[in-house]
């Protein structure tokens, strides 16, 4: 039997609640073409630029795809393959995926260190895609109508 590939869309709305200034992260995790989880939910803390704010939602992307490669494992399916992470602000894909690349930022430096560990040991694959194109975005922010219905009619199986 093959494998199915795990794909993870991530996003976030820097400073998205205007009361208390957290941002928001929107995930949706998917096994093959059929979404198993999906969560938009407030940040712990105030991020003060929307570079943080994205790497807290990748760190959080990546925790679930320990957790979701877990589940599978144990229920008996084979998963050798990355988990593809799919995320719309390339300064945080940067730093996860170049080894070349330092984080100076030291609030932030025990995310950064635990996405570049799973990304270097193959457990995660994180790669750009356009913001236009970014599931999450559901979970994140409000849609037009056409964007909206063109991304829902995307990730639902007919």
């Amino acid at each position: 039997m093959n494998e199915l590939p795990i794909y993870i869309f991530v996003d976030s709305n820097h400073g998205h609640d205007k009361r208390t200034g957290r941002s928001i992260t929107g995930m949706i995790v998917s096994v093959g073409r059929t979404p198993i989880y999906w969560c938009s939910k407030r940040q712990g803390a105030v991020q003060t630029a929307s570079f943080g704010a994205e790497f807290i939602a990748l760190k959080k992307s990546v925790e679930e795809a320990i957790t979701t490669r877990y589940w599978l494992k144990s229920m008996g399916v084979h998963v050798t393959k990355p988990t593809i992470i799919y995320g719309d602000n390339l300064s945080s894909i940067t730093n996860c995926t170049q080894p070349s690349s330092q984080l100076k930022k030291k609030y932030l430096a025990l995310a950064y260190h635990f996405c570049r560990e799973n990304s270097s040991a193959g457990i995660i694959s994180i790669r750009k895609i356009d913001t236009k194109d970014n599931f999450a975005d559901l979970f994140t922010k409000a849609l037009v109508s056409y964007e909206f219905h063109g991304h829902m009619k995307e990730i639902t199986v007919e």
